[in-house]
């Protein structure tokens, strides 16, 4: 195992972590605090896994350019009549960027996102809400560990649609994690 795939992982043993830390935390701030955390934490977590499948696409002629450029997040150029992929950074949303994959690689995409896809797009908010406050916004631990549960589920079916097996990360325990 590679050395940033053992950082995502504890990138995710820090948010059960905090999970776990925010479900017995009696003070409210404290407690949303630590929620946030552990949110933060999970997206840290997808992201690094994300960025690690793109990574198997980067010189490859398995995907067009223009998808190779959502994935590894690069902005693609017309060079002397040809589409090149450049070393500027172009953002390209979460969603966007599961679903180039997804579309690549699943003969049946809607059932290759199951139910994750939607609490995905729960916890998007709940961090959009969070990084681009306009009011208070408070989590659940229960929302927290929908989440966590959907970035895992996210990459499992990432990985059985381009690795053709499941995610080992998959069976473990939402409870737990480092103790913080």
């Amino acid at each position: 195992m590679s050395e940033f795939i053992d950082y995502a992982k504890e990138l995710m043993e820090s948010a059960k972590g905090f999970a776990e830390k925010g479900k017995s935390e009696k003070d409210p701030k404290l407690k949303q605090a630590y929620l946030r955390a552990s949110l933060m934490h999970g997206f840290s977590f997808l992201e690094a896994h994300l960025n690690e499948l793109a990574d198997h696409f980067r010189s490859g002629k398995t995907l067009p350019v223009h998808e190779r450029g959502i994935l590894l997040e690069r902005e693609v150029r017309l060079d002397k009549g040809g589409f090149k992929l450049t070393a500027t950074p172009k953002f390209s949303k979460i969603i966007d960027r599961i679903e180039v994959i997804l579309k690549n690689f699943c003969s049946d995409v809607a059932a290759a996102k199951g139910d994750w896809f939607t609490e995905l797009g729960t916890a998007l908010h709940s961090r959009n809400k969070l990084v681009h406050p306009k009011e208070k916004h408070e989590l659940s631990h229960k929302e927290v560990l929908k989440s966590l549960k959907a970035f895992i589920d996210c990459i499992d079916a990432l990985f059985v649609a381009v690795f053709k097996k499941g995610f080992p990360y998959k069976g473990k325990s939402l409870e737990g994690g480092y103790d913080l």
